[in-house]
């Protein structure tokens, strides 16, 4: 397709993200995001006077990730957070790949863009062993309902809550008294002591 609109490419690369979404590669709050930010990118490149795939430069989509915007509670952000900027880079990242993989650009106005930094994690709080009795005596107040004791029991073993989320029965051995994780973004597969 010669000479694509902004328009016309994401309404191709967003099928393709609802596929994935639907193939299980690609969570659906992910396509969202991405389908609001790329439509709020068409209308800042087309204040500009950009209106074409091939026409966005790198200074029009570095404009747009650091351009001011609206917070979760609507009010107007000058200077947005770097977890801000890192989603739109994301997301026309991924507009430009899918749109050069279907032959309607050439353009990659992203390819030179540093990436942009990300604050060190959390070492998360320390439990006292006052408030770990506490929480498994609250937990454990719904029985039979057992779901609360065992995500703190997950927790309490040190998975991630995206490593809680993805746990199953199949990941318990009981014997050995361990829990095994697939891991997550930023955790590798790993196996963890369950405490009695």
């Amino acid at each position: 397709m010669p000479r694509t609109t902004i328009r016309q490419a994401l309404l191709h690369v967003s099928r393709q993200w609802l596929q994935q979404a639907a193939d299980g590669d690609m969570a659906i709050e992910t396509v969202d995001l991405y389908i609001q930010i790329s439509e709020r990118f068409d209308r800042f490149a087309h204040a500009h006077g950009i209106h074409r795939m091939d026409d966005v430069s790198g200074q029009l989509t570095e404009c747009f990730i650091g351009a001011p915007g609206r917070d979760r509670r609507n009010n107007i952000t000058l200077v947005p957070e770097n977890s801000t900027r890192r989603q739109r880079r994301s997301a026309l990242a991924s507009l430009f790949v899918h749109a050069r993989a279907l032959g309607m650009t050439q353009a990659a106005p992203l390819l030179d863009s540093p990436p942009i930094p990300r604050a060190p994690r959390s070492t998360g709080a320390e439990l006292t062993d006052a408030e770990i009795e506490t929480l498994q005596f609250h937990s454990e107040r719904g029985m039979p309902a057992t779901r609360h004791a065992a995500l703190l029991a997950l927790l309490l073993s040190g998975l991630t809550s995206a490593e809680t989320a993805r746990a199953t029965t199949g990941d318990l051995d009981l014997h050995q008294a361990a829990v095994t994780t697939e891991g997550a973004t930023h955790t590798t597969p790993r196996t963890c002591p369950l405490s009695p």
